[in-house]
């Protein structure tokens, strides 16, 4: 006697693959951090939508100091391609601490207000992960 049925092992393959995507997701490795912080691409493809404190995960591409500014790039894009001038996408960071170094990795906590030259991210705090 089949317990499940052939609707039934279909329905279980489905939940397996589903929960075995989630668990893919949300465990990259070098990626620690709050498992509620937003990818680069997902912000810098509509900052607008996002409102109130953010937290965005992503490695630094570039540092200016003088503007108290740096650009966040995708975490998973610099682990693909080793460097950080292939992202696609940026975010700018205004944040008033010490500026972190190229190629770090960070979580930054903050608001996305607009400025005369688009979006950007007021960073509040700075979360440097493990590499």
């Amino acid at each position: 006697m089949n317990v499940f049925g052939k609707w039934g092992i279909v329905g279980l393959l489905v939940v397996l693959l589903g929960a075995g995507l989630a668990l893919a997701m949300g465990s990259r490795p070098g990626t620690s951090g709050p498992a509620g912080a937003l990818d680069v691409n997902s912000v810098a493809s509509d900052p607008s939508a996002y409102k109130g404190s953010i937290q965005v995960r992503g490695a630094v591409a570039n540092v200016y100091p003088a503007d108290s500014v740096f650009l966040l790039i995708d975490i998973r894009e610099y682990k693909a391609c080793g460097v950080v001038t292939c992202a696609s996408k940026s975010v700018p960071v205004r944040y008033a601490g010490t500026p972190p170094k190229v190629e770090e990795e960070l979580v930054i906590t903050g608001e996305m207000v607009s400025s005369p030259k688009g979006y950007v991210l007021e960073g509040k705090d700075l979360q440097r992960l493990e590499n």
